[in-house]
């Protein structure tokens, strides 16, 4: 079902940003006396426009309907037609486009009402029509290729921001900005570290949302990333749903005077750190223990790690060594 017809012809400006003006759009002329179509015709081509005149309605809508990057130069009496009813036709159809109206002596008051349903502009039909003409055409065609531009900037930083945001739902890292006093700007992912929304944390401060000692190490690396414009990493320890977590957090000063803060959970990480330290640890208390000479080549035959119980070389003279480098008597003999 088609919108109301003063509520589609609103829409002239959105539709016509789908219109492709990189190619010279054309004008179409609909002006129902023959003498005054050709004269207006002549003068945009003069003053480099592509231009096409139509006398009736249907002919205007057949012509939009093959193609509708176009500018309509539209006279408000079509015979026992007018204006409104053509445009009515055309939104029907979908095929709403941008258009200029031209009124007789007398014809400002309709020419307000179509502005008002989204004509451009309007001129009226006296000796100074010809003159006049090609400065509103250009004007208005400028003003569509602004809007256009305008619109694919817009459409472009939507996309960008929706590829960010893609971005950020894959990240299991919580992420906000606060300004110099700590105060949250924008946040992701308070979800899960927090059990709080993003927009829950909007203008609070650190002192409100965390614990004294913790929001206390926040303000004091806060101060230190604007004073020195480095990056500050801390850690530090919270329970989070009865569950204890071990939080680090790193922060860094944006150009704008805010500080963007990055805090992952690391307990899993410090845990496999601290198992990984255990089992080395053991490692290295069974080799002391060994009575047998290990040792680990790379693919050079490169000597990387050696264990000799007995001492009677350093291990770490060998390293990055090959058999060769040590004896070279037995590369001669081979």
């Amino acid at each position: 079902m088609n919108p109301p017809f003063p509520q589609v012809l609103k829409l002239t400006q959105a539709r016509f940003m789908n219109a492709n003006l990189d190619k010279p759009f054309r004008l179409l002329v609909v002006e129902d006396n023959a003498g005054l179509n050709h004269l207006i015709c002549q003068t945009m081509r003069k003053a480099g426009f592509p231009v096409e005149g139509v006398h009736e309605s249907p002919q205007a809508i057949s012509s939009i309907s093959d193609n509708n990057n176009v500018l309509v130069i539209l006279d408000y009496k079509l015979g026992d037609e007018n204006a409104e009813s053509m445009l009515e036709t055309l939104s029907e159809r979908g095929l709403v486009t941008p258009f200029i109206i031209m009124t007789g002596h007398g014809s400002e008051k309709i020419a307000v009402k179509l502005m008002k349903l989204g004509a451009r502009d309007y001129i009226v039909k006296d000796t100074e029509l010809l003159d006049r003409l090609p400065q509103i055409v250009q004007r208005v065609y400028n003003e569509l290729d602004r809007e256009r531009r305008l619109a694919e900037a817009e459409a472009a930083l939507r996309e960008t921001e929706a590829r960010n945001q893609a971005i950020l739902n894959l990240l299991p890292d919580m992420i906000f900005k606060t300004d110099r006093d700590g105060v949250i700007i924008c946040a992701h992912g308070a979800e899960v570290q927090l059990s709080q929304s993003a927009e829950n944390l909007i203008g609070k401060s650190y002192r409100e949302l965390l614990p004294k000692t913790i929001a206390n190490k926040y303000v004091e690396h806060l101060s230190r990333t604007i004073n020195s414009r480095e990056i500050q990493v801390f850690e530090y320890e919270l329970t989070c749903d009865s569950k204890h977590r071990l939080y680090e957090s790193r922060m860094v000063a944006s150009s704008d005077g805010t500080v963007v803060c990055i805090v992952r959970d690391v307990t899993e990480i410090r845990k496999t750190e601290l198992a990984l330290r255990e089992s080395e640890g053991r490692f290295q208390l069974a080799l002391k223990k060994a009575p047998i000479i290990m040792f680990n080549q790379d693919r050079e035959l490169r000597y990387t790690w050696i264990h000799n119980p007995n001492h009677s070389t350093s291990p770490d003279k060998h390293l990055a060594q090959t058999d060769y480098d040590i004896y070279p008597r037995q590369r001669r003999t081979n």
